[in-house]
């Protein structure tokens, strides 16, 4: 078992202003989310997706510059969730949106 740790920091804009509620995350000095609501999820997600952590390794969120862990969980399974803040936060499964919204069937316009 791996543990990996991401740091999350407010994300910023390119001329620095910060964008409100969203949060880039980093596994070392490498950036995996850029702006995202939920970083500790889609962190989790980027490290699966490129190799770096298998489902069964632990995935710890701090805060930039803190040494206290806000989050811990197994990447797997924080890899499967996502947040719904629509009435109070809850925890809910993610679906990936390309399945939730797949693409048009291409349709070959006639050539005139």
């Amino acid at each position: 078992m791996t543990i990996h740790i991401i740091s999350a920091m407010p994300a910023r804009k390119l001329n620095g202003e910060p964008l409100p509620g969203k949060f880039e995350a980093f596994y070392g000095e490498r950036r995996i989310v850029a702006a995202s609501r939920t970083p500790f999820c889609d962190g989790a997600r980027a490290l699966l997706a490129d190799g770096t952590a298998q489902p069964s390794d632990v995935l710890i969120m701090r805060h930039a510059g803190s040494q206290h862990d806000a989050l811990k969980a197994a990447v797997g399974i924080a890899a499967m969730l996502t947040v719904d803040e629509s009435e109070t936060p809850r925890l809910h499964k993610w679906v990936d949106p390309r399945k939730r919204y797949p693409a048009a069937p291409d349709i070959a316009a006639p050539m005139r």
